[in-house]
């Protein structure tokens, strides 16, 4: 019989053991495959994956630029409302009293008092400034005329909201001494020479720029009101 031949015996253990070959190359191939497709997702996982954070990174960017030209565009615009309704400080109100005119031979003083008003829309930070009395006897030409300058008086630092004002009264001296021809000038008479009294200073002050700001106070004396009038066609009589 051919069952006991072992030549076919070998033949069908030849032919087994291809058959587990083969099988076990399928199986390896289908190993594979399935491995394949598992590094297939992986990688499509990790695609998604990096799209997402270079998404998240550009959107925190975009973000980020947004959150400057934002803060840009409110800074100018605050930049634009300060400087629109910047502080301006005017002086009103400037009058002499108790002038010693009386006391022959004695240096002129007089007790000032003058208001100081923030007419602008944003706070003024008054930074500094002084405020004096000068004389002038107007001479003849070609005699040039001289200013007999009083000592200055320092104004300190004080903030001053929108339409708020603050008043000051100082004893201030007039840089010259009395005589007939003063007293003369302050019952408003006519004196020779010609003679007058100004009151001069300037008030430093910052916007909430830190732009630095002044106001320059150059006003005659008018001995019938006893009040400093603004010297109008002087370029020293401003605000800034």
């Amino acid at each position: 019989m051919w069952y006991t031949s072992s030549e076919w015996w070998l033949v069908i253990i030849a032919g087994l053991t291809g058959a587990a070959i083969a099988y076990q190359a399928w199986e390896m191939r289908r190993a594979t495959d399935v491995m394949q497709e598992q590094l297939g997702d992986i990688k499509k996982q990790t695609d998604l994956l990096g799209e997402y954070v270079k998404a998240t990174k550009d959107g925190v960017e975009a973000t980020r630029k947004a959150a400057e030209a934002a803060n840009d565009s409110a800074r100018m615009q605050a930049q634009t409302v300060i400087l629109q309704y910047r502080p301006k400080l005017i002086v009103r109100g400037a009058k002499a009293s108790n002038f010693n005119v009386a006391d022959l031979g004695e240096p002129a003083r007089a007790n000032v008092t003058f208001t100081v008003i923030n007419t602008g829309g944003t706070q003024a930070r008054i930074t500094g400034g002084y405020i004096a009395m000068w004389s002038v006897e107007a001479t003849k030409n070609p005699a040039p005329i001289e200013f007999q300058c009083g000592k200055d008086d320092p104004i300190g630092e004080f903030i001053l909201q929108p339409g708020e004002e603050k008043v000051f009264e100082r004893i201030l001296g007039a840089g010259m001494t009395n005589d007939i021809q003063w007293a003369n000038y302050h019952q408003a008479l006519q004196t020779d020479p010609l003679r007058y009294i100004y009151l001069v200073g300037t008030l430093f002050y910052l916007d909430d720029l830190d732009i630095p700001r002044n106001t320059g106070i150059h006003r005659c004396y008018d001995p019938k009101t006893r009040t400093f009038l603004p010297e109008k066609s002087s370029d020293q009589e401003y605000a800034d």
